[in-house]
């Protein structure tokens, strides 16, 4: 007993000690690596990953809208920009060691607001040809281009 207790001790010291602190750049992917992002914007669900061979993926990109509702947190970073465009700009980030500008999945759980992005009539339109709202997974995609997109619920 004593024995687990102090290994668990040493584990969460070293997870302190070895751990990124706020405001430290993270390094570059590197082959081999796996990379999750849990990317919070205070407004839906958004994971990016880079799996060992450098395959990318989004798991989920929604936006709730721009109310407020005392049940639902705060816009992250800020409200400078619609939560698609924030993951986006996270998400360009992390593709620079890559070289490359698109992603090779998208990946959609569910129809939900906070999955897939919402329709606001404030909200921007795409200037991509068409006449769509951008929210959430459309506000994405008008910043980074995907390979392929996953619909679990597709025949």
């Amino acid at each position: 007993m004593k024995r687990s207790f102090l290994s668990l001790i040493l584990v969460f010291i070293s997870g302190i000690l070895f751990s990124q602190k706020t405001g430290e750049t993270l390094p570059p992917w590197q082959k081999g690596e796996m990379e999750i992002h849990h990317i919070y914007s205070g407004r839906g669900e958004s994971v990016f990953c880079i799996f060992p061979d450098g395959t990318t993926m989004i798991i989920d990109a929604g936006d709730n809208g721009p109310h407020t509702d005392p049940r639902t947190t705060y816009i992250s970073p800020d409200s400078s920009r619609h939560a698609g465009e924030w993951i986006a700009r996270y998400i360009l980030k992390r593709l620079e060691p890559l070289k490359q500008k698109s992603v090779d999945y998208m990946y959609l759980t569910h129809m939900h607001g906070d999955h897939m992005g919402g329709a606001f009539p404030d909200y921007p339109i795409t200037k991509k040809g068409g006449d769509y709202i951008l929210s959430g997974i459309t506000e994405v995609g008008e910043y980074i281009g995907f390979g392929k997109m996953v619909d679990r619920g597709w025949p």
